[in-house]
């Protein structure tokens, strides 16, 4: 909730500094977020590319750390159920919960009540680091 009340700040903050409507800013990100999320989906599945579940976990951070529930969900869900060498349950549990405080119920679907959620430190850093997606 704080998370997405600062994004909320940022955005307003950015967009009066550049004489950009609010609106048009907000559309932009939502493109944005929407053509992240379909890179994602295309690395896990192997659509037009091979298929990487790394890049395709750190695609979905980030379009959640712009504000998607939807990647915060498909993050946690591929955490999840990913092969043993991947998976993470206490990670999975920790994005899933982001994605249900956003909106996004299907994601209890994935949640596993038995397992403990981790601190997240830098959202996307385990997923960012060596894989060419960089941050700045």
């Amino acid at each position: 909730m704080i998370r997405r009340a600062f994004l909320s700040l940022a955005l307003a903050l950015l967009t009066s500094l550049h004489g950009v409507p609010a609106g048009a800013a907000g559309e932009r990100l939502q493109v944005r977020m929407q053509a992240v999320l379909e890179q994602a989906r295309a690395a896990e599945l192997g659509v037009g590319v091979g298929k990487n579940l790394m890049v395709a976990m750190a695609l979905y951070c980030d379009a959640g750390t712009m504000g998607s529930a939807e990647g915060f969900y498909h993050l946690g869900r591929v955490l999840a159920t990913a092969p043993r060498a991947l998976r993470n349950p206490g990670l999975a549990n920790s994005y899933l919960a982001l994605a249900i405080r956003l909106g996004k119920r299907q994601a209890i679907a994935y949640y596993d009540p038995g397992v403990d959620k981790v601190l997240l430190g830098e959202p996307c850093g385990a997923f960012v680091d060596g894989h060419g997606l960089g941050r700045g």
